[in-house]
């Protein structure tokens, strides 16, 4: 059997206590999927801390349909990175997102 390069990944991350940083990234590389493109380009992961995902908003309306979607994108989150890696969804201003 071969185990997944992201799973051999998930579990040094783990051992090195960065998990969380390693899930960050891939809900970064996901948020365009998961809330489609007009949103990801108003808004991004900035920070992760026991399953709160932190989403920087450029404009107070991202931050209300971030909060109204809070769920599906949980949902949508999971599938992509991982069951309970981000359990809940708060949106913050940001001048600045980053990789932009």
């Amino acid at each position: 059997m071969v185990t997944p390069l992201r799973e051999i990944l998930r579990a040094a991350a783990r051992r090195m206590g960065i998990e969380s940083v390693a899930y960050l990234v891939e809900a970064q590389a996901a948020w365009p999927r998961v809330v489609g493109p007009a949103l990801a380009a108003e808004s991004a992961p900035v920070r992760l801390r026991k399953g709160l995902l932190l989403v920087g908003v450029r404009h107070p309306a991202a931050g209300h349909e971030i909060r109204l979607r809070q769920g599906e994108i949980v949902l949508a989150l999971a599938r992509e990175i991982g069951e309970g890696a981000v359990t809940a969804v708060r949106p913050v201003g940001r001048r600045k997102l980053p990789g932009r």
